[in-house]
């Protein structure tokens, strides 16, 4: 279904299920779903949306805005990467090594890539936020596990386009390999939240009491996550 709000078409799809009210979401493309009960017809559904017009472009607008600061990679010497929440100038050198690979050289803030072949860059910056991301994560992880009576049965740094983690029912924690790029207290708060999922497979009242149990100011990093996610990329 569609509308008008000040001159904006805004779009949405309805969803019915067994539930009592209405709900909107949005996701990180901007689609807009309306989770309904299957009572309600689409002309009253479509009349409740319409009243949310406002709050539902403002937050279209603020999607398009933090997709517009997702960098757009060329692998040149000068450009800045992430890691751990700073920026790092890209320094290449290009030669005969036995081992390619990237490193952080601190002083100067840089982040150093020795290869062979310039297509190689962008694979060897994975490769070392890999790397970083998986020993930063068993580090934090481990510290951590004396706050909690679950322990984790697996550690794995992985693939998730979508999401930032994830604990699966036989507690096992998977992270992106992105988050090597974020400040180690948003990593931890992540860590936590994951951790908090082995007691707690919900985002109910009592599991947000335990994220707040570890960490109490837990909520500053959402904010960081939601202002800056979408800058943590390769």
């Amino acid at each position: 279904m569609k509308f008008y709000y000040r001159d904006e078409l805004i779009e949405f799809v309805i969803v019915y299920r067994d539930r009592k009210t209405l709900s909107i979401q949005i996701d990180m493309d901007g689609k807009v779903k309306v989770i309904s009960p299957k009572s309600f017809h689409e002309k009253y559904i479509l009349s409740i949306v319409e009243t949310k017009g406002k709050w539902i472009l403002n937050k279209l607008n603020l999607i398009k805005s933090r997709k517009n600061r997702i960098p757009s990679y060329k692998y040149i010497n000068g450009e800045r990467y992430l890691y751990l929440g700073e920026y790092y100038n890209l320094v290449i050198k290009k030669g005969s090594f036995n081992t390619e690979y990237a490193n952080i050289l601190s002083l100067g803030k840089l982040l150093e890539v020795k290869i062979n072949s310039i297509e190689n860059i962008r694979g060897i910056l994975e490769k070392f936020y890999r790397y970083e991301s998986f020993k930063i994560i068993n580090e934090r992880v481990e510290y951590y596990k004396r706050y909690f009576r679950i322990k984790p049965k697996q550690i794995k740094v992985k693939e998730q386009k979508r999401i930032w983690a994830s604990c699966t029912f036989e507690n096992k924690l998977l992270f992106n390999w992105r988050l090597s790029m974020m400040p180690i207290d948003v990593i931890d708060y992540i860590i936590i939240h994951e951790m908090c999922h082995m007691e707690y497979k919900n985002h109910s009242k009592e599991f947000w009491n335990d994220v707040y149990r570890v960490m109490p100011n837990y909520k500053e990093k959402e904010m960081w996550l939601k202002e800056n996610g979408c800058i943590v990329n390769l």
